[in-house]
């Protein structure tokens, strides 16, 4: 039988349904060098943490982050930015955020899910942005976009790939949802790259297909890590 286009020929890993790849990278409180930065418009792009190093990795077996605020903080906030900058937010000291496992800053970071969904019945899946991404993500679905079967290194990753679905709260051209054909069986590299920039965050991406008529973000037994 052939291979579906953006799945995987043979199994790229050889590991229980465990959930997907989760990472946090810094996230600039700049304008020029943030990612999702609140005005929707600067900053860099979601293939700026493939030159940084990992704070900490952990696992998720959902494509959801639970909204953060600044509740139970007793620091004062102040604006970080440059004065005079397009663009602000208020930083408070030592908010944290524990999602996946790993600890981070709750003010600004960058969460990337890497690994492999694996339909269990074949149809159109749907995912959606519900409502919302804040401040921004970029999911990949597929070989082609997210990253080459059995090859999930920053290097082998592909640079300026076309996302099956995006959303940048503020910004213009967002995606609500997006349906795609998957194939029971095969796995589909998936990434998904979530940036927050400023207090509150919040990641509602949620997904439907056969079987599954509710809208969840929880892919129990359809997530893979990237490697095991």
């Amino acid at each position: 039988s052939s291979v579906p286009s953006g799945a995987c020929a043979t199994p790229p890993v050889n590991c229980a349904t465990s959930g997907l790849t989760l990472r946090a990278y810094a996230n600039s409180v700049q304008v020029a060098s943030g990612y999702g930065v609140s005005d929707g418009r600067s900053g860099v792009g979601p293939d700026y943490y493939l030159s940084q190093a990992p704070l900490a990795q952990g696992s998720t077996n959902s494509l959801g982050v639970p909204s953060k605020g600044s509740a139970g903080s007793t620091a004062t906030p102040y604006n970080p930015q440059t004065p005079g900058s397009s663009a602000t937010f208020q930083y408070y000291d030592g908010l944290t955020q524990t999602y996946g496992g790993i600890t981070y800053n709750a003010n600004n970071f960058t969460l990337v899910f890497t690994g492999y969904f694996r339909p269990d019945q074949t149809g159109t899946y749907t995912f959606c942005y519900a409502p919302n991404a804040d401040n921004r993500d970029v999911l990949y679905l597929g070989s082609i976009s997210a990253f080459p079967c059995g090859q999930p290194s920053k290097g082998a990753t592909p640079r300026g790939a076309t996302p099956l679905a995006q959303y940048w709260f503020a910004a213009s051209g967002n995606t609500g949802c997006v349906s795609t054909n998957l194939v029971a069986g095969f796995f589909y590299p998936i990434r998904s790259v979530f940036g927050n920039w400023g207090t509150p965050s919040s990641l509602s991406l949620v997904f439907s297909g056969p079987g599954r008529t509710t809208n969840s973000s929880d892919i129990s037994g359809l997530a893979y890590a990237e490697s095991c």
